[in-house]
């Protein structure tokens, strides 16, 4: 499957991408991508990154002389910047997934309400069967060696807002620390 494109100029970036940035030594199907671009459309008219041989265009293959994962990651990593820069959201965003519901509060204001919580297939709708989750479907996804709202600090500031994940983080930090002082007793 290819990335589903959620923003208007997305097409358009990743295009400039591949003529102005990439190359043959840095995307493995840079000249399928020059000659065929690098979206299409599904049945749905819904854009997506282009699949070449069982996957998105723009991953670089085992093998691949300049480096194994997604093209793209691979050029921020080397502009120094985060990779977010040049991904689609919906790859910097996993493993997160963010839902975005309308409710209406007491005094009848309409509110949205954003929700963050970890990508499962059932996100991806009736598809999300068809195919392995990256790495999610192994629960080694789900550690690191710090929390997720720190390691992830970018991708949330770019979902929530600055001063949103400011609150979060900072919540967070307080509930971790009361948390390291609690002490149990062992079992007898």
């Amino acid at each position: 499957h290819g990335a589903y494109l959620n923003d208007d100029d997305d097409a358009a970036e990743l295009a400039a991408l591949v003529r102005d940035r990439l190359d043959g030594s840095t995307m493995q199907f840079h000249a399928t991508a020059l000659a065929d671009g690098v979206v299409t459309e599904d049945e749905d008219a819904e854009v997506l990154t282009r699949v070449v041989e069982g996957g998105c265009i723009f991953a670089n293959r085992t093998g691949f002389a300049g480096g194994v994962g997604c093209a793209l990651h691979h050029l921020a990593a080397a502009d120094g910047l985060h990779h977010s820069t040049y991904k689609p959201t919906v790859c910097w965003q996993v493993p997160l997934h963010r839902t975005i519901e309308e409710v209406t509060a007491n005094d009848g204001a309409r509110l949205e309400v954003h929700t963050i919580a970890a990508y499962e297939r059932g996100h991806w709708g009736e598809g999300g069967a068809d195919f392995g989750w990256w790495c999610l479907d192994d629960e080694v996804a789900f550690v690191g060696r710090g929390p997720l709202y720190r390691s992830m600090a970018v991708e949330l500031s770019l979902m929530v807002g600055d001063a949103v994940y400011a609150e979060l983080a900072a919540y967070l930090d307080t509930r971790r620390r009361q948390r390291s002082r609690v002490r149990f007793l062992p079992l007898a």
